[in-house]
């Protein structure tokens, strides 16, 4: 059967039916119709549906190759391009951005994918500052089966736009609070208590990210480093709670775990996903890193050293680790 069978009215009230709930065989029974006849057409509209949302998904954004001089990489990006941008934002010329570092700089994906008009004059003048070296512009492809499918994908693109605006401030600030890869473990802890993973299981998603990396390499002092991990991640990263609450030592940063959370939160309860929970977020994590500036090396040791902390190790989990929800 054909997306265009369905539009028959009677058909289509009958799959509508189904999808509020009313048992196949009485909604089929009702139409006049089989309930093999109805099952197939509740199938070719769910088909249907997926491919105009990922159609939309793939036509919101676009992305911009930039090459920017190394040294200064950070710089221009956290003191030039993502002011101009957050006030495009502001302003509704554009609706989100986000970047991710790729040699020789930076992809930056912007939405909607008609603002061209007011990024183009933006980047020139960039370029003729000296701040850029050249861009051009290129074909946005969404990982959609690494990040679960099109819904799944709506989800990342929101953290990947938070994660990018939150990120530039903290880069920009001379003082921050805690150092990027402390912050950056508390931050994807909220993402996976979130998503309701537990204490061992939060230590699947870290094996899975030691997976994608090669093995770090040796460590003068690793049971020092295991040991500062495990405590770190036996903290509670919800937004709200003794770190990022109000009262707490990084209370700047809770809009930065709120998103980490909510998103989640999001996946937790988005069905179905085309992969694995688990999966998805150990993917989200890499994406995080990347943004973040961490070299292979270091997320290496990162992954593995958190695998162990919290599989490999004589150290108890602790006795109470709130799963957040939201």
């Amino acid at each position: 059967m054909s997306a265009a069978e369905l539009t028959h009215d009677a058909t289509t009230h009958a799959v509508l039916t189904v999808l509020g709930g009313t048992p196949l065989a009485h909604a089929a029974a009702t139409a006049g119709m089989s309930s093999a006849e109805l099952a197939e057409a509740v199938e070719t509209y769910h088909q249907a549906g997926q491919a105009a949302l990922a159609t939309r998904i793939d036509s919101d954004w676009y992305q911009l190759a930039l090459e920017l001089p190394p040294d200064h990489l950070e710089e221009t990006l956290t003191s030039s391009l993502a002011p101009q941008l957050r006030q495009l934002t502001t302003t509704g010329a554009i609706t989100g951005w986000w970047f991710l570092r790729k040699t020789p700089g930076l992809r930056l994906r912007i939405t909607p994918a008609d603002s061209a008009s007011t990024i183009d004059p933006l980047l020139n003048e960039l370029r003729t500052t000296g701040a850029l070296t050249t861009w051009r512009r290129g074909l946005y492809e969404p990982e959609q089966a690494a990040f679960g499918g099109p819904t799944a994908m709506s989800l990342a693109h929101e953290l990947f736009a938070a994660d990018s605006h939150h990120l530039t401030t903290y880069l920009h600030d001379p003082h921050p609070s805690l150092g990027r890869r402390e912050l950056s473990l508390l931050l994807c802890s909220s993402l996976f208590r979130a998503a309701g993973q537990e204490w061992f299981e939060c230590g699947d998603i870290w094996h899975r990210v030691s997976r994608t990396r090669p093995a770090p390499p040796p460590l003068t002092h690793p049971e020092q480093l295991t040991h500062q991990l495990h405590t770190l991640l036996t903290h509670d990263p919800h937004p709200t709670g003794p770190l990022f609450g109000p009262d707490g030592p990084l209370h700047t940063y809770a809009p930065w775990a709120h998103a980490f959370a909510h998103t989640g939160h999001a996946l937790a309860h988005t069905h179905p996903l085309q992969r694995g929970l688990r999966d998805i977020l150990a993917h989200h994590v890499l994406f995080h890193w990347n943004r973040l500036g961490l070299n292979t090396t270091t997320q290496s040791i990162l992954a593995h050293t958190a695998t162990t902390a919290i599989l490999d190790t004589e150290q108890s989990p602790p006795p109470t680790l709130r799963n957040n929800t939201e």
